[in-house]
């Protein structure tokens, strides 16, 4: 049995998209990792104006943590790029702003210009000023669409296609024997002149009917019965050639007499 109407995975608009559940959840788990790693790094950033040992420790994993909100926010920025909601094009720019300021303390960390302390205490705070207005207020309102959407227990229910009742289809076996003709033992037949014949021959030859028996060893005879055998034999103008038919016209005329 074959299931005629199959099962639609549930959608909802949010964000400008038509997004399945699964689709929202991984969304939403990305989302959530790129604000917790931007809440570590705002609290490390503020930590660098503090001159202790641990200044380089601290830069280094500001630095990791950069790497890895980068990655994810550009899969984030790429997944909702087709959406319509004009808020979403805010992520991309606060990322882009934080991109150019960090290209910018790199150059300016080199010996001859500011070095490599005096540019991040400089930069990573303006880095950080476009985490805290941009990205992370856009961030969290991403958060709060994705959770109230997946929140909607009527929106998750399975869905049917239209007109959509569970129905069974029944497949059933071919007839092995397939579709039967049988026929009449005996059959009305009439000789047909052959092509060779002139049209004087023909009509000084009456052509009555006569009954001709087709097979004696009770078999079906349906697909025996070829168009292409008889017209062969109608073709026939050798004496040596003629069919069953024409023999048993001539007898049947000769019993005439």
């Amino acid at each position: 049995m074959l299931d005629l109407f199959l099962n639609r995975e549930p959608k909802c608009h949010v964000i400008g998209l038509h997004l399945t559940k699964h689709n929202i959840e991984r969304f939403l788990a990305t989302t959530t990792t790129v604000l917790d790693i931007l809440a570590q790094q705002l609290a490390a950033i503020r930590l660098l104006h503090y001159h202790d040992p641990t200044f380089r420790r601290n830069l280094k994993g500001i630095q990791e943590r950069q790497y890895r909100s980068q990655n994810a926010m550009k899969l984030l920025i790429e997944a909702t790029r087709p959406s319509t909601e004009l808020w979403l094009r805010e992520i991309d720019d606060g990322q882009q702003a934080v991109l150019r300021k960090i290209k910018w303390c790199n150059r300016m960390s080199l010996p001859q210009n500011l070095g490599i302390k005096n540019a991040v205490l400089r930069y990573w705070p303006m880095i950080g000023t476009s985490y805290r207005e941009v990205c992370i207020p856009n961030l969290e309102k991403l958060k709060t669409e994705l959770e109230t959407c997946l929140a909607n227990e009527r929106t998750w229910k399975v869905q049917r296609g239209p007109n959509s009742v569970r129905k069974t289809k029944l497949i059933q076996k071919p007839n092995r024997k397939g579709k039967n003709v049988y026929l009449l033992k005996d059959v009305r037949a009439r000789w047909i002149p052959g092509l060779q014949q002139t049209l004087d021959e023909a009509a000084e030859r009456k052509f009555p009917d006569f009954t001709v028996p087709l097979t004696t060893d009770r078999k079906r005879t349906a697909g025996r019965f070829k168009k292409s055998e008889s017209a062969r034999s109608v073709r026939s103008g050798n004496s040596g050639s003629v069919s069953d038919i024409e023999s048993e016209y001539e007898r049947t005329k000769r019993a005439g007499g």
